[in-house]
């Protein structure tokens, strides 16, 4: 059964081959465009993968920045009064400040992290 469906195929097959040589040429055209699209997909990797390198480096240094600031910041965000109103009272996030703090970091390194991702992509020189 599979072999007719072969024979159906090929039955109608009739290649014109005078036309070798367009043929030679129309390959080696698809050949240089695949060899093309391949050292773009390349370079396009390399690129990624040093962005998020650098960008990695970068928000781990923003993260060790902060971190080390990190009693100022608790001082400053314990000094803030804020306060949010809920229907059963109110809480004071002064009382959450070290997780606030953390979250304030984080939040920081992160953009920063995002920030130069999307700046050494934009780049042409990588």
């Amino acid at each position: 059964m599979e072999e007719d469906k072969l024979r159906d195929l090929f039955e109608g097959y009739d290649p014109d081959m005078d036309s070798g040589r367009i043929f030679i040429e129309r390959l080696e055209h698809n050949l240089d465009s695949v060899e093309l699209i391949h050292e773009q997909n390349a370079k396009a990797v390399r690129r990624n993968k040093i962005a998020v390198f650098v960008a990695s480096i970068a928000g781990f240094l923003t993260g060790l920045l902060f971190s080390s600031l990190l009693p100022y910041l608790e001082a400053f965000m314990s000094g803030l009064e804020l306060k949010i109103k809920i229907n059963t009272g109110i809480i004071e996030i002064a009382d959450y400040y070290h997780v606030l703090t953390w979250i304030i970091i984080g939040g920081i390194s992160v953009m920063v992290s995002l920030s130069t991702y999307d700046l050494i992509l934009r780049t042409k020189r990588v």
